[in-house]
């Protein structure tokens, strides 16, 4: 992927997960398995009330929030979104959490922290986007101390996709530069981790497409009354796709996995 549009496509994801409609469908956290899965990874990372956290490709900060909550550790989120940034600031100042948490706009493949600055990070549904994946993996690596934990997620994709699902709207569900589980695995060692466990969390993302599919119905008559305002989409063709998206993960071909990785 050329630079220009490895660049387009981070800010379109940063548009198209910014607004209101994203959250309405996908939940504060926009990512499969919700607060509960970015728990599960944080606990298997140990935190505590010393540590310095990364929440890379932060989003609106729910996930920064909750765990800054749960373990009491300091927590800087990033994100190339200036409406993910100005929303996760909201949300940390209505925090408990509110001085253990900081937010700013930024980069993943060119993180501006200094080697070694954080204890963990936590990069969920976000390095498929990446133009640059071995980049940002690199970086990941960087503003960690040795032995520092990663906790990371994302979807996966073995071959090629269904009709349905190719184009633009590949890019919407984070398909479009996904990976096989053992090319994120290989990615992650080959940038200087060491992976200790990974887990198919499929039935995540089955949950979050039809936790999808029922709101999408709920959609179309809030878009009526005008409470709700969706992107130029046909909710028809959207919902024949997630359908078949959920028969591609029902095949195989389009996944979900949670890894747990340490700096070497």
């Amino acid at each position: 992927m050329s630079e220009s549009l490895a660049e387009q496509v981070k800010q379109c994801c940063a548009d198209l997960y910014g607004g209101d409609w994203a959250r309405f469908l996908l939940g504060d956290s926009l990512h499969p398995g919700g607060l509960d899965l970015t728990l599960h990874l944080a606990k298997a990372l140990e935190l505590d009330g010393s540590a310095r956290l990364l929440d890379a490709a932060c989003g609106t900060g729910a996930s920064s929030v909750a765990v800054a909550d749960r373990f009491g550790c300091r927590v800087v989120g990033l994100d190339y979104g200036t409406q993910q940034i100005e929303a996760a600031l909201a949300a940390a100042r209505k925090s408990e959490s509110r001085d253990r948490v900081g937010f700013l706009r930024g980069d993943v493949e060119r993180l501006p922290f200094a080697d070694g600055a954080f204890d963990a990070a936590l990069c969920e549904c976000a390095l498929s986007t990446f133009g640059d994946k071995p980049g940002a993996a690199r970086e990941l690596r960087r503003v960690l101390k040795r032995g520092g934990g990663l906790g990371f997620s994302d979807v996966t994709r073995s071959g090629p996709l269904p009709e349905e699902l190719r184009g633009p709207l590949t890019y919407g569900l984070c398909l479009a530069e996904a990976r096989p589980t053992v090319e994120y695995a290989e990615l992650l060692e080959a940038s200087g981790f060491r992976v200790l466990q990974i887990e198919d969390q499929r039935g995540r993302l089955i949950d979050i497409l039809d936790d999808v599919k029922g709101k999408l119905i709920a959609a179309d008559l809030l878009c009526g009354l005008g409470v709700l305002r969706l992107p130029e989409i046909d909710l028809a063709v959207a919902r024949q796709a997630l359908g078949t998206a959920s028969g591609a993960i029902a095949d195989g071909a389009i996944g979900y996995v949670a890894i747990v990785a340490v700096a070497g």
